[in-house]
């Protein structure tokens, strides 16, 4: 993609983003860990145990209330949501909702 062009594809996003009223705000790495895990290079050492992955096969539902409701009732997603509604319940596990990124 030569020059032209990218200017051209930013100006375009930048004319898009004026019909919103944004205000941009810094955010180190450090506070910022879903966007500095996504710009690392995988890790090659990786043991298949430590990968979780859910897939969904198929999907009938009749409703998002119906969508909502599955997903609490979810074995690995329902604690996810009971740390969003009340963060101060100690029986979630908070480190699966927050990262485990302390240890790096």
């Amino acid at each position: 993609m030569n020059g032209k062009n990218l200017s051209s594809r930013i100006n375009r996003w930048a004319l898009k983003l004026s019909e919103f009223n944004i205000e941009w705000e810094h955010r180190p790495s450090s506070q910022n860990v879903v966007a500095d895990v996504l710009s690392r290079n995988p890790e090659d050492n990786v043991e298949g145990s430590q990968i979780s992955c859910a897939a969904l096969t198929a999907l009938a539902l009749n409703s998002r209330k119906q969508l909502i409701q599955e997903q609490r009732e979810h074995p690995e997603l329902g604690h996810i949501y009971r740390y969003l509604e009340n963060p101060d319940d100690g029986s979630v596990n908070a480190t699966v909702c927050e990262g485990s990124s302390q240890d790096r």
